[in-house]
């Protein structure tokens, strides 16, 4: 499972929400490995921060984590 926190996206945009100085969960994934493939079985964010899209870091990083673990193959049903 990953997650894009907080920390990751710019500061200064985040005045708005108040949640200075925390880590909060934006945007995560669960994935799961079995032999050389992996699945994606959910993704999900918080729609507050739709507008900074963490969805998309959230599936380059899940990409790279399957193939650095030895997946040959992803699906993304």
């Amino acid at each position: 499972m990953s997650y894009l926190f907080f920390k990751d996206i710019n500061r200064e945009e985040f005045d708005e929400f108040g949640q200075e100085d925390k880590e909060i969960a934006i945007a995560g994934i669960l994935s799961i490995q079995y032999g050389n493939t992996c699945e994606m079985l959910y993704a999900g964010m918080d729609e507050r921060f739709k507008k900074f899209m963490p969805q998309y870091k959230e599936y380059v990083e899940n990409f790279k984590w399957a193939f650095d673990i030895g997946c040959l193959r992803m699906s993304v049903k």
